[in-house]
């Protein structure tokens, strides 16, 4: 028997609808020597060449069994096995421990939710509900995209001989104009035309229609027959709104067209110096304030407009009159063109995608509308709710939805529910959004000050996925407001760390319009520049993730071209980027890649599992990220010697077909631009890590 390298995707199975607890642990001696010794027994590994790398506990709560997943690397040879143990290091058989929960679970509550077998056993029968019906339907591809110029080995050594000299001061102007040239050369061949965007997406929702049509029609008529009208059916996903007496749920948990039943969700607004805190005020500086990219808010209440600050957008209800200050508040911290009190990214298109309430349908609605209708580059919620669960909700598989199949990066609001208090809110929870805490920049633009607010909601959802990804600046706010003055202190709240974030995205976006329908590579940029190590590890930790955002550094990476994106497939591995580090310099890179909401949410929707591994210019291994439930991986080490570094990235299962991969990389020594100093590690604010061009 070998346990090889593939860890079948069963044992990921039951993470989300069945609220399969999974967390990560520190393996106790004994543990981790029953691991490694399974393992080097049928693989025939010496146990000297073995290293734990990975280790996260399972909790399949409807059979009360527990199991720790595994991931030992070879050192010799760089492959990793996986394995499921009991607490005593034995191995467990996963498929049959996945048939049982889902079997149990399928028992208990069929096709429902578990929140909603519990609302309705305390509902009368003349109650209704409404609820989200997720229909069942093919497994839809990712979606093509295309594929854009990426030299793998295109930082494998500097790009230009330099003198000592100049590598450390940058006092040769003609070579920083000619780095310059090569890097404007670089980004001109990866720009795509609006236009061409546009009818790229549009060709693509219009297939998308068709596809999610061929489901929603015959249920609707169904329904039809059976006297029962839809609230809402939405535009971008299989999922239709119904409200319904307790019985009339009963009955349709019995149908097999349907893969899911979720039930009302009580959602609401998560409030509890930030642009040069962030560094977003360099970024400015370089004539980059979001102009040509969209924005949409999404909330239940409508922007005000007549703000003098904010440039008039559109409004999915005009007329709603529900406008209040916090969507005004959120809007004016992606642009607020207020001389003082500016946006991260002032220059954008803002559109309010106002649900009018946080009723579900209404919310999935004003989804739609961004996605769909307008074609938004960036989604910013500063929503939630879902507390007290562990679970995803419909809204969490809506957002990963429009993420994988529409390409609009989504930045959520993680929760203002407080350390140890309560899981990320919903939609936070999705895999393929960003999701960001809030921390406490004090007034200050020095870093050292910087501390987590205590409220900002920290621990990973029951799919075991790292939350959050990473923090930006929400606490004491000045913003835009309904009234004159227009501006004003709004509060606190991972609402206001989100949108930050948001306006990150667009400056991104604006200094290379590819990356606008590639959010796997805008979320790998943003963690691999998220250097502000607020607490815990520098990698990545339980409250502010990968770190606080750093846009100027953000900023970096894409005019370096120091990030790729790729499709891949079961032939694709394994894929290398190369990265020329000098000795004692920091390196941070990281990959993303996308779930697969469409498949259902009884199973674990991440269709792969991949790692990052990192070569020293020697060829030995230096360090690796194999986590088992993110669909990310984050590595960070100072390099030893000077030379080439391979960022290898492998399958360690694949079930899919195909799959978009997004690579940044972030390096802070010895580093130069045109117009940026060079810096010295991880340094304080106070030093900026960048040269000026002088």
């Amino acid at each position: 028997m070998s346990i090889g390298k593939r860890l079948p995707l069963f044992l990921l199975l039951l993470t989300a609808l069945f609220g399969l607890v999974q967390g990560h642990v520190l393996a106790d001696d004994s543990l981790e020597a029953a691991i490694l010794n399974q393992v080097s027994g049928i693989e025939d590994v010496a146990l000297s060449d073995l290293q734990l790398v990975t280790l996260e506990v399972r909790l399949y709560e409807q059979t009360a069994v527990t199991v720790y997943q595994a991931k030992a690397l070879n050192l010799a040879t760089g492959e990793a096995y996986g394995l499921l143990v009991d607490p005593a290091g034995n191995l467990v058989d996963g498929a049959a421990l996945a048939s049982a929960e889902q079997a149990a679970y399928t028992a208990r509550y069929g096709r429902l939710e578990a929140k909603l077998s519990d609302q309705l056993e305390l509902m009368a029968a003349d109650e209704t509900i409404t609820v989200a019906v997720w229909l069942a339907m093919p497994e839809l591809p990712a979606g093509e995209r295309p594929a854009i110029s990426f030299d793998p080995e295109a930082d494998n050594g500097p790009a230009i001989a330099l003198p000592a000299a100049t590598q450390l001061d940058g006092s040769d102007k003609d070579t920083t104009a000619a780095l310059a040239a090569q890097r404007e050369a670089l980004r001109a061949s990866q720009q795509e035309p609006a236009e061409a965007l546009t009818a790229l997406r549009t060709q693509h929702i219009n297939q998308l229609r068709a596809q999610i049509d061929a489901v929603q029609v015959p249920f609707i008529a169904a329904m039809a027959d059976l006297g029962l009208t839809p609230d809402y059916v939405s535009e971008s996903a299989p999922i239709v709104y119904l409200t319904l007496s307790k019985a009339q749920v009963e009955a349709l948990n019995q149908r097999d067209d349907i893969d899911t039943i979720y039930g009302p969700n009580e959602n609401f607004d998560l409030m509890s110096v930030a642009k040069p805190a962030q560094k977003a005020d360099v970024v400015d500086g370089f004539g980059y304030d979001g102009a040509g990219i969209s924005v949409a808010i999404l909330e239940d209440s409508r922007i005000q407009f007549t703000n003098p600050y904010l440039v008039s957008g559109t409004t999915r209800v005009p007329a709603d009159a529900n406008v209040d200050d916090h969507a005004t508040a959120t809007a004016g911290m992606v642009a607020s063109q207020h001389s003082t009190q500016q946006g991260i990214a002032q220059g954008v298109t803002l559109l309010s995608a106002n649900g009018t309430s946080y009723a579900d349908a209404n919310m999935s609605a004003a989804m739609d509308w961004a996605a769909i209708t307008q074609n938004a580059d960036v989604i910013n919620n500063s929503w939630g709710g879902n507390t007290g669960t562990t679970a995803f909700n419909v809204h969490d598989r809506h957002l990963d939805y429009i993420v994988r199949h529409y390409w609009s990066t989504v930045t959520v609001a993680a929760g203002n529910e407080g350390f140890a208090t309560d899981r990320v809110t919903s939609p936070a929870r999705g895999y393929n959004v960003i999701s960001v805490g809030n921390f406490n920049a004090g007034g200050t633009t020095a870093w050292a000050n910087d501390v987590m607010n205590g409220s900002s909601s920290t621990i990973d959802p029951s799919s075991g996925m790292e939350k959050p990804e990473v923090a930006a600046a929400g606490t004491s706010i000045t913003s835009t407001t309904m009234n004159s003055p227009w501006t004003g202190n709004v509060g606190s709240g991972t609402s206001y760390a989100a949108p930050m974030v948001a306006g990150e995205a667009a400056l991104l976006m604006e200094r290379n319009s590819s990356l606008e329908i590639r959010p796997e590579a805008v979320k790998a940029i943003i963690m691999a520049s998220a250097l502000n190590n607020i607490e815990g590890s520098s990698r990545l930790s339980e409250e502010d993730g990968a770190g606080g955002v750093d846009m100027h550094a953000a900023f970096r990476i894409v005019d370096e071209g120091w990030w790729a994106w790729t499709s891949v497939d079961t032939n694709s591995f394994p894929l290398s980027y190369y990265v020329y580090a000098y000795a004692g310099e920091t390196v941070r890179a990281v990959i993303s890649w996308d779930s697969d909401p469409n498949a259902a949410y009884t199973s674990d929707p991440l269709d792969a599992d991949i790692d990052l591994y990192v070569y020293a210019p020697n060829g030995s291994y230096q360090t690796g990220s194999l986590s088992v439930a993110n669909s990310y991986e984050i590595v960070e080490f100072t390099a030893a010697t000077t030379g080439n570094y391979e960022l290898r990235i492998n399958d360690f299962a694949f079930n899919g077909t195909t799959e978009y991969i997004g690579t940044a990389w972030w390096k802070g020594h010895n580093a130069m631009t045109p117009f940026v100093s060079t810096g010295w590690g991880t340094p304080p604010v106070g030093r900026d890590y960048f040269r000026a061009d002088v």
